[in-house]
């Protein structure tokens, strides 16, 4: 069984990333081209005296250059590509005399004739965005078995994306290997792992500001040269027998990223209560202290959030769950609970479900062992389900019948308990070069599809290791940093790196993972958390586990107060995640994205959007009272006071120790809930809309079922909000919902920013009477409207008896 293993190892080994063939030894150039161009289909062949090259044309904007100097081109692989049928469309061939041009109408591919080399053009306005180095020893070469790319560097262009980044954000004139890994030497001066070296989530994909994008197409480490060795050239390599790269055309970097995500796949979904809060526990006991971890610990914990009126949906339990086991220890899993500790895990997750914790999962790793009482580890080496690794304990999750053993044998019991999903760590022990990268996208795979088809809704999955197309199995966590400023604003840079490669669901241990956090860290911290894609908070420092109440009252108090905007604006994360589902557009997104060619926020590494309409500026500076804001051009109100500012341009901005510098884009329609305790504790009823009124604007709401997969068949309700500010007035305008899922009928609060009270209010063309503001937590019990002096916000509540599914609110001032 063992060679039957190895055997089916080395096969993926041949499909995804090719093993080295035969070579000579000198290094190898194309030369020049020879013979005319082959078409078949979307792939244009040609050939040069020493390699063949293969240009497929995916879309207009999206090309795959390809380039072999011996062997057979490997076949399609769906690890990192997620798709590979593309709709025909026409592909003009022209003899251009020194060149062959190739045209699908937005891009072309100009291959030069003596000495090869390529082009890819903007069709439309003739511009060249990339371009091999010929004349700088550029373009397509196999050096020493090493296969690279060199290209042209334009004199203004710079480069965003690679993956998870904690060093660097932009990368002209610096060099990068990408290779999943947690980094060399650990150091906590430096970083649990070392910010410079972590390699938790690469991605073999940048953006440039010159209106391209690459992907270069390899399972195996890559060494990335952007002008650090010379400033007229960048390249990519990795230890290959193939070049393989994807470009694509934008102009602008939504079109890249758009483009990117349609080849690797999109973030799907995850079940609406997963982007509520999300916390994990050591259940009292981490390294060290694991004859304290238990149930109990874990159930009160769950009714302290209640009890303190936190709002909570997700919860997991981390590695002192199990029984360390015999051979691996706390680096391999047992699947044994800790008992007595855990005396009864069943009831453990009935009682969670009781306090409506919405998802309950559990820690893992890849690498199986045996408990006291149980024999997994010789149970799945006797099934032949782990690689032929130096360990032999790893899941070889590349192979379905390990996948399934795995599921059967080790995850189905717990799902029996009550498990929901799991925490796939370590997703970087798989040795190897060839596989090594693509073992944590197949790992995170094997758990997210598993509970999605086990349960029959969609899955989710958290796990820290990463590559291309792990997008498709979310989400993503940044990994264990201490809880030191240190390591604050990289993660804040991490964050926004992964949003520019593919990656839409991110998290991390918001407030940092080991050591006790000062109470200023822990407030600013622990704020940015909340505007991550998932809100995600764990802390291995015993007695506090990142806990707020833990941390001081007004660490609570701040605590709750953000929690509880998080869970008002779900209908807007909800719908900026839909979004990210159908554009490839992430949620959290650093300023470049919507701003490519200025370079005024090439550096700006340290504040966002969080969605269309939020600008999000952490502090991230030990005893700072304030921050320096950049506000892209339009005009901005800060969310706290009503101040507007105008745009494009960087102001002074004050922030007290427990406040979040946000801003709102003036035009924004933002919906919002109700505060729940949990994902569905009560109907959206009313549903508030907060409109920050400037010329004419829109928003798009989205609704669906927030569990099942209903929504990729296009099973869901969209409601059109329009809101039109005159010099005279505003109208307000809510339509019914379109679409194939059913929205009950509602009750409407429009809460409108305006700088004086109204003269009049009318709902659906009606006059509704002015009343006196309610007191904390009443409504009135038919429609009215009040308006907050010191706010300076009108609030239009309509009847709460007559529910409708559309309403328009004009407004005369």
């Amino acid at each position: 069984m063992r060679q039957t293993m190895r055997a089916c190892v080395l096969a993926a080994a041949w499909m995804l990333v090719a093993v080295p063939v035969a070579r000579a030894a000198q290094d190898a150039v194309p030369g020049q081209l020879v013979g005319a161009p082959e078409r078949s289909g979307r792939v244009v062949t040609l050939r040069t005296e020493h390699a063949v090259v293969r240009l497929e044309f995916c879309t207009r904007s999206i090309v795959r250059v390809r380039a072999r100097f011996a062997g057979e081109f490997r076949a399609d692989e769906s690890i990192m590509v997620a798709r590979h049928d593309w709709p025909a469309f026409e592909i003009d061939i022209r003899d251009a005399g020194d060149h062959i041009a190739i045209t699908t109408g937005r891009l072309a591919v100009r291959a030069h004739k003596t000495p090869f080399h390529l082009e890819v053009v903007d069709a439309g306005t003739g511009r060249t965005v990339v371009s091999d180095a010929a004349g700088l020893g550029g373009g397509i070469a196999s050096k020493s078995g090493v296969m690279r790319s060199r290209m042209r560097l334009s004199a203004t262009e710079q480069f965003f994306g690679f993956g998870e980044r904690m060093d660097r954000f932009t990368w002209r004139g610096h060099s990068i290997v990408l290779d999943v890994g947690r980094g060399q030497n650990p150091n906590h001066d430096l970083g649990a792992y070392r910010i410079d070296a972590a390699n938790y989530c690469p991605v073999p994909f940048f953006m440039s500001t010159d209106g391209y994008g690459i992907f270069f197409h390899t399972a195996r480490a890559t060494t990335w040269d952007m002008g650090e060795s010379a400033p007229a050239w960048y390249q990519f390599s990795a230890a290959e027998d193939e070049v393989d790269y994807y470009v694509f055309l934008g102009p602008g970097f939504r079109d890249i990223l758009a483009a990117y995500t349609d080849l690797t796949g999109r973030t799907p979904l995850l079940p609406k209560a997963a982007y509520g809060i999300n916390f994990g526990t050591y259940s009292g006991g981490t390294w060290g202290h694991e004859e304290n971890a238990g149930e109990d610990y874990v159930v009160q914990l769950a009714q302290r959030f209640r009890d303190e009126r936190i709002p909570l949906d997700v919860l997991h339990l981390d590695s002192t769950w199990r029984k360390f086991g015999t051979l691996g220890g706390r680096n391999a899993t047992s699947f044994e609970w800790r008992d007595p500790n855990f005396k009864d895990p069943a009831a453990m997750f009935r009682a969670l479900q009781d306090r409506h914790v919405s998802f309950v999962g559990l820690h893992v790793r890849p690498r199986l062992d045996n408990g006291d009482a149980t024999s997994l580890l010789d149970e799945a080496r006797a099934a032949g389900v782990v690689a032929d690794t130096p360990t032999t304990d790893i899941v070889n999750f590349f192979d379905p019948a390990a996948v399934e053993w795995w599921w059967q044998h080790a995850i189905l019991p717990k799902v029996r308990q009550g498990a929901a999903f799991l925490k796939t760590d370590e997703g970087s022990v798989f040795p190897g070069e060839g596989l090594h990268n693509l073992f944590p996208v197949v790992y995170a795979k094997a758990a997210y599809e598993g509970f999605q088809k086990g349960l029959g809704r969609r899955g989710f999955n958290l796990t820290r290791e990463g590559y291309a197309g792990v997008q498709r199995y979310p989400y993503i966590w940044a990994g264990d940093w201490p809880s030191r400023w240190t390591f604050y604003a990289p993660v804040v840079r991490a964050g926004l790196s992964i949003a520019l490669s593919g990656i839409g669901a991110w998290g991390h241990n918001a407030g940092g993972f080991e050591e006790v956090a000062t109470e200023e860290l822990y407030l600013r911290w622990t704020v940015f958390g909340f505007f991550n894609p998932v809100a995600h908070f764990l802390g291995m420092e015993h007695p506090q586990y990142k806990e707020p109440w833990r941390y001081g009252e007004k660490a609570l108090a701040t605590f709750r107060r953000y929690a509880e905007l998080r869970y008002r604006l779900l209908p807007y994360i909800y719908s900026a995640a839909y979004d990210g589902y159908a554009t490839g557009i992430p949620l959290m997104r650093p300023l470049v994205l919507d701003h490519p060619t200025d370079r005024r926020v090439y550096d700006i590494d340290d504040e966002f959007y969080f969605g269309d309409a939020l600008l999000v500026a952490p502090v991230t500076r030990q005893g700072a009272t304030g921050r320096s804001v950049f506000l892209p051009p339009g005009e901005w109100i800060d969310y706290w006071n009503g101040t507007r500012y105008a745009g494009d341009r960087t102001i002074e901005h004050p922030a007290p120790i427990d406040v979040l510098p946000i801003f709102v884009k003036a035009g924004s329609i933002i919906p919002m809930q109700p505060v729940m305790n949990y994902v569905g504790e009560r109907a959206v009823d009313p549903l508030t809309l907060d409109v920050f009124p400037s010329g004419r604007s829109s928003y798009v709401l989205y609704e669906d079922d927030g569990m099942s997969l209903e929504y990729q068949k296009q099973v869901f309700a969209q409601t059109g909000v329009t809101s039109d500010a005159r010099a005279d007035g505003l109208s307000i305008q809510v339509q019914a919902p379109s679409g194939q899922f059913r929205v009950a009928p509602r009750a409407y609060e429009v809460r409108v920013h305006l700088d004086r009270a109204p003269r009049a209010v009318r709902i659906d063309s009606a006059v509704v009477g002015k009343v006196d503001p309610p007191t904390a937590g009443g409504l009135p019990r038919s429609a009215a409207w009040w308006f907050d002096v010191v706010a300076r916000v009108l609030t239009v509540a309509t009847d709460p008896a007559r529910k409708t599914l559309g309403v328009r609110v004009d407004i005369d001032r």
